[in-house]
């Protein structure tokens, strides 16, 4: 089995030759693969974006950094020997979800990425999904659970952010219904009962790294 060094949030507002020059930097530095984690679509009005984007990040976001997140695999067919895999970053998609997770699938996104916040996130400083979308939590829940079933029937790995401490019920849910692998990030407490098909960031390490 082939395993990746990291993942890395696809954002950048430089040229074309300049970003493959960053990806040469990552080649020395000895990566031999990277999820990038790519925001295929998104809202028009930029500030609704940034209330779903963690602050440490919004110095980096602007019009073009998101504009170049339409199409990673214009960049992605650049010359590097750098094995790049897609994660389509579905945090923005609200309607017609089995057919648009269909139609990225077919274009070559091979997993999804959830960054499942329904309410404020101060540590992390993310306004979440009610302020964002105006939506409750059980209506957060019921988008985020057919996101993860059609990703599950296209045989998706989904990497999913939460917060384990408060929301970790309604990941046991989806776990029990959806049988495809899912990874958790970031792990808020490793006490947490993990299920066959969830790995977090700690068991990824384990076997790829063992003590």
């Amino acid at each position: 089995m082939e395993y990746y060094d990291a993942h890395i949030h696809f954002i950048y507002n430089c040229s074309s030759g300049e970003l493959q020059q960053k990806i040469g930097l990552l080649e020395k530095a000895g990566l031999g693969g990277i999820n990038i984690l790519v925001m295929s679509e998104f809202p028009a009005e930029i500030e609704t974006c940034l209330k779903m984007i963690p602050g440490i990040y919004h110095p980096l976001i602007d019009q073009q950094a998101l504009e170049n997140q339409k199409d990673p695999f214009a960049v992605m067919n650049l010359p590097h020997h750098l094995k790049m895999i897609p994660f389509l970053d579905a945090r923005f998609m609200e309607n017609r979800i089995e057919e648009k997770i269909k139609l990225y699938r077919q274009r070559g996104f091979r997993g999804i990425k959830l960054l499942y916040v329904p309410e404020e996130d101060k540590e992390f400083r993310i306004r979440g999904m009610e302020e964002a979308f105006g939506r409750t939590c059980k209506q957060s829940e019921k988008i985020t659970s057919l996101i993860i079933k059609q990703a599950s029937s296209l045989s998706m790995p989904i990497l999913m952010h939460v917060d384990l401490t408060r929301y970790g019920e309604f990941v046991e849910e989806m776990i029990r219904i959806f049988r495809g692998p899912i990874l958790i990030s970031p792990i808020l407490d490793i006490r947490e009962r993990l299920f066959p098909v969830c790995w977090s960031a700690i068991q990824i390490a384990t076997r790829i790294c063992p003590p």
